[in-house]
Parts: structure tokens; sequence; C-alpha cells
């Protein structure tokens, strides 16, 4: 019974400190997303990284389906807030020359998948990104 009682309360120990490593430096690295742009699927590259001690998240590329594109190095989320998987953002959107920000909720589904929600004038969207390797 004692040894059921240490392989529980290790179990819980780990759980817990599963959830509290979750803060912003698990968002560092690479991240793809895919989008369906009037009937064509664009995929981008983004990367969370620190830049004079903040954590920004910047757009490294965007290429179609056929791997044709280009780099596009532009700043895609500040001020975030990270902590127990879940955190904000301001995601900064472009959209015919003119740029956006708007309010963002990250969510933590796995270490390989975060979930970018906004609203955008009224209509809401979550986006699904997966950790590159």
């Amino acid at each position: 019974m004692n040894n059921l009682r240490i392989v529980l309360l290790a179990l819980a120990a780990i759980s817990i400190t599963a959830l509290f490593a979750q803060s912003k430096d698990t968002l560092l690295g690479k991240w793809d997303a895919s989008y369906d742009v009037e009937g064509e699927k664009i995929n981008v590259r983004y990367e969370f990284k620190y830049k004079n001690g903040k954590l920004l998240c910047y757009t490294l590329n965007i290429k179609d389906d056929q791997g044709n594109g280009e780099a596009y190095h532009s700043l895609a989320m500040s001020d975030i807030t990270f902590q127990h998987g879940k955190g904000t953002a301001q995601y900064v959107m472009e959209y015919e020359g003119e740029k956006y920000e708007v309010e963002a909720s990250l969510r933590l589904i796995n270490a390989k998948t975060l979930q970018v929600s906004y609203s955008y004038y009224g209509y809401p969207e979550t986006e699904t990104w997966t950790k590159s390797n």
C-alpha cells in the first residue's frame, strides 16, 4: 500500500511539474501554419524568439503548396504573455498593404500544437500551428 501511495505521489509531482513548465520558453522555435486563400493553400513559417529580453514572434517565409515562395521577415506577434499552456498576444496581420493588430489567445494543445484564436472585425478565427523540427 505504501508503494502505491509513493507511485501516485510521484506521478502527481511529475504532472504538476509538466504543467508549470509550460512557460514562454515552450513557444521558442519555429512553427508552421497553413491557410486557404482564395482556393490556394498557403504555408507560413513563424518563429518565436527573444529580442531585447522580450518574447516576439516573426513570420519567416510564405510558400504555396508547390514550395514556391519567399522569405518574408515581419513581426507577427508582440506583447506575448504565456504561462501554464495559455496566454495572450497582439497578433499583427497585413491586408491589402495595411497592418492590423488584434488581441489573440494562445493555447498549447500539446508540445507540437498551438492554437491561436482571435476576432477580426467580429469574425472569430482559430488557427492551428504545428511546431517544426
